[in-house]
């Protein structure tokens, strides 16, 4: 359980966030780098916000393990993780054209999320509410993510769409020459008569 706690370690997640980001960066993906580094960035300090006002003493660990010198609540590793792994899955699956991959993707998500969590209640670290509070700040961080997301997404389209709607407004206006003077030399007998009239 060991090995599995540190998957939501800072020690762990640090050097993979940084590898994530060369790679969306070297994919040119800016929108998704800027998506993760928000989320973690917003998700640490909503944590440390909630550690110093609740004050939440830790429980003795089991196995001989230290205890850790933050406080207890909400659990950091339930948190962050759930952050972290809910948007690399928002990443991964936008990218993937069918469903059940989709569907793969936030199953594993998950499992390591509730993996994570439930190891800091067994190696002794966190109490049982510690680590649920951790998971429902985490979950009320991305929920708000995804609400400005969303509106972010709809923004463009609209935005899109109105482009679009004042690109073809703007041509259809223009009129041709042709349908403005459908028989050859037209306007140009028009202005040369009257001058033919007064030789």
């Amino acid at each position: 359980m060991r090995g599995i706690s540190f998957f939501g370690s800072p020690d762990v997640m640090v050097p993979l966030v940084l590898v994530i980001l060369v790679v969306l960066a070297g994919m040119g993906i800016r929108r998704q780098a800027i998506l993760l580094i928000t989320t973690l960035t917003g998700a640490a300090l909503l944590e440390s916000s909630l550690k110093l006002i609740f004050h939440r003493v830790r429980p003795e660990p089991f196995f001989g393990l230290a205890v850790p010198n933050s406080y207890a609540f909400p659990s950091g590793h339930a948190m962050v993780a759930l952050c972290f792994y809910t948007a690399l899955a928002w990443i991964i699956s936008d990218r993937l054209a069918t469903r059940w991959l989709r569907v793969v993707v936030w199953a594993v998500a998950a499992f390591l999320v509730g993996l994570i969590g439930f190891s800091r209640i067994y190696l002794g670290v966190h109490y049982p509410s510690d680590v649920l509070g951790g998971y429902a700040a985490g979950a009320l961080w991305m929920a708000s993510l995804a609400q400005v997301r969303n509106w972010w997404r709809q923004h463009t389209a609209d935005a899109e769409a109105a482009a679009k709607i004042l690109i073809e407004s703007a041509d259809s206006s223009v009129t041709p020459v042709e349908a403005a003077f459908p028989f050859p030399d037209a306007g140009s007998r028009a202005h040369t008569k009257p001058h033919e009239d007064r030789v």
